[in-house]
């Protein structure tokens, strides 16, 4: 986005973020500065909603919040004329928060 970033923790301790058309600011190294301190490999690739069912976390970065955890997803279910006709939710958190809370204590200690 124009003033914030989005990461994906996927099973297997992989932790996917756009690598262009992205917002390259101080929240973003962060997360990516300490990924592998805390056990994740960064993979710089899109994120696909196809691919839901393997996230276990995710985060959005900014430089007003730094970093959110963010507990569910819904995307837009538009009709055929286009009006919207609600939402469908792709993704919840287990709430275990692993990486996040990983992430907070090494930023707290730094």
């Amino acid at each position: 986005g124009l003033i914030s970033n989005v990461f994906v923790v996927y099973k297997g301790g992989i932790l996917r973020t756009a690598g262009c058309g992205v917002l390259e600011g101080y929240a973003r190294h962060l997360i990516i500065k300490y990924a592998s301190a805390c056990g994740l490999e960064v993979d710089y690739q899109p994120i696909s909603l196809s691919d839901s069912h393997l996230w276990e976390e995710i985060l959005l970065t900014s430089s007003v919040k730094l970093v959110v955890p963010v507990d569910c997803m819904y995307v837009p279910i538009y009709q055929q004329d286009g009006n919207l006709q609600g939402f469908d939710k792709v993704w919840s958190s287990s709430g275990a928060m692993g990486f996040y809370k990983r992430l907070s204590s090494k930023l707290h200690k730094d």
